[in-house]
């Protein structure tokens, strides 16, 4: 896998193009109602993009169209494919539908990227990330950003779940923190019926 330098991050256009079509390269299985799909672009576009922000898909379900937003949970760093964590929402329309469609060689369109949410266009050498369950895709691409080219910031990573199933990115988490001793990680267990729990 190719990471890109922050030099050459710095030097490169962003991505800018207002519709992408792209091809699902892999789905991985992130918790029982939490997928990531992989995607590359099929005219081999780089995805440059800032840390934390968000593309567009528009879905046609049984002839209706359905445009939603997703945090992408990638990093920049690693421009040739693009990662977006995605969980199944209870009722919801778009989110069950790509769990269920959405598989290894599957092409649609995208929209991005968008948003001023993100960690380019400010500089700390210490960062707090807060996150909470699907929420935590933005934080992941900062921290992924992080760990791929700036080894010296100093990261805390506070993360609240409701299970020790629902901890997504659970292992790669893990293994930044193994790796870095200046990125460190809490996760709390949380329930409406009890004080929050530190798991890790």
């Amino acid at each position: 896998m190719k990471i890109a330098s922050l030099e050459q991050l710095t030097n490169t256009p962003s991505w800018f193009s207002r519709k992408t079509p792209v091809i699902c390269t892999q789905v991985i299985d992130e918790t029982p109602d939490v997928k990531t799909f992989q995607f590359q672009a099929l005219d081999h576009q780089q995805f440059h993009f800032k840390p934390g922000q968000f593309i567009g898909m528009q879905i046609e379900i049984n002839g209706e169209l359905h445009n939603r937003s997703y945090t992408i949970a990638s990093t920049p760093s690693r421009p040739h494919s693009l990662e977006l964590t995605i969980k199944k929402e209870d009722g919801g329309k778009v989110s069950p539908w790509l769990h269920q469609n959405i598989v290894k060689g599957s092409q649609i369109e995208i929209r991005g990227p968008a948003g001023r949410f993100n960690c380019f266009d400010t500089s700390h050498d210490k960062v707090l990330l807060i996150s909470a369950g699907s929420g935590i895709t933005p934080m992941m691409s900062m921290a992924r950003f992080f760990t791929d080219t700036d080894s010296n910031k100093d990261v805390q990573f506070i993360n609240w779940v409701k299970s020790v199933d629902d901890i997504i990115f659970r292992r790669e988490l893990a293994l930044m923190e193994h790796k870095n001793p200046q990125f460190k990680l809490e996760v709390f267990l949380y329930s409406s019926r009890t004080q929050p729990e530190l798991v890790g």
